[in-house]
């Protein structure tokens, strides 16, 4: 599969999964998505590398050179 087709089917399962849970709770798909959220953001505050990037980005400095 191509990126773009990649893309396109992973928007409608994702579409499709929140028309299906819209229609079961409109309050469920709001907390699945809150809960989702932190979970990212707690995930990310725990990884010293995102937040050694975090401080260099902060602290003015340029972004280290991909290899």
């Amino acid at each position: 599969m191509s990126g773009e087709q990649d893309e396109n089917l992973w928007g409608s399962v994702s579409q499709a999964a929140s028309g299906a849970v819209s229609k079961w709770s409109l309050d469920a798909m709001f907390l699945i998505a809150c809960g989702r959220t932190l979970l990212v953001t707690v995930w990310t505050v725990l990884q010293p590398s995102l937040r050694r990037f975090a401080d260099r980005l902060a602290a003015g400095e340029p972004a280290p050179e991909e290899v």
